[in-house]
């Protein structure tokens, strides 16, 4: 399934502020200090990435409804109501209720985690509510093994789940390991070429370890869609040169 890669930034908020992710160690995020901005809050991020780097379109994780299911619903009205970009939201969601609670925040998709959902019938609850293509499902895991909450999804394997979401019509998934966040070690790895090969008529995005503009050239090449930066973007190694003069060649 041949489409423009994406480059996609993340922003990840806790406390109602943008803060640095760091391998999953959640509790030990600390404010964002991004070179393009010396502000940590979501919205100067967002038209950082707008203005300075003509993204058209922003990851956000709220962590405060991921981890303490204590979501930012104001700031994320605002955020949404206040930038121009597509903003791909991972609230947590759990149910079909959660569903029902961010359905009407205005964001382009709304994310499914594995991480979260407490079942796969949920994916068929926002289905229903939001339409196949405001959906993306994330297939979350650390050093490449599955996490899930759910054990009827903790007992499946990973072309298992993506054959599920195929059936159901969705059209993208997001790979992201928790262990790679922070890291700049590579987005890319042999399992997940692997997964590529065996799923070509789904659009995968890598999430987790991107270190360079030289590795998204490589995802590229390898065929996937698209690729969340954080670390990478946030340090300057990624920059507003680096990102025209990609889309300019490809």
């Amino acid at each position: 399934m041949m489409s423009r890669f994406r480059i996609i930034p993340v922003i990840d908020i806790m406390n109602g502020t943008a803060v640095h992710a760091n391998k999953g160690l959640r509790n030990e995020y600390q404010p964002i200090h991004m070179k393009f901005s010396q502000s940590s809050k979501p919205q100067d991020l967002l038209s950082v990435f707008s203005k300075n780097f003509s993204f058209t379109e922003s990851y956000i994780a709220d962590l405060d409804s991921i981890i303490r299911e204590k979501p930012n619903i104001e700031l994320l009205k605002k955020i949404v109501q206040e930038t121009s970009l597509n903003i791909m939201l991972d609230a947590g969601i759990r149910n079909h209720y959660d569903v029902i609670q961010f359905k009407n925040l205005g964001v382009s998709k709304l994310i499914l985690a594995t991480e979260t959902i407490e079942s796969f019938d949920v994916v068929d609850d926002a289905i229903s509510e939001l339409g196949r293509e405001k959906i993306i499902v994330s297939i979350d895991m650390k050093k490449q093994n599955l996490i899930s909450g759910s054990a009827e999804i903790a007992n499946m394997d990973i072309n298992t789940i993506i054959g599920k979401v195929k059936e159901k019509g969705i059209s993208e998934i997001i790979l992201l390991d928790l262990a790679k966040i922070g890291s700049l070690s590579g987005g890319g790895s042999t399992n997940y070429e692997t997964i590529r090969s065996q799923h070509l008529d789904i659009k995968i995005i890598l999430g987790g370890g991107v270190k360079d503009i030289s590795d998204i050239n490589t995802l590229e090449k390898q065929g996937f869609n698209g690729a969340l930066i954080a670390t990478s973007l946030h340090k300057g190694i990624i920059t507003p040169e680096n990102v025209r003069s990609f889309y300019e060649s490809s």
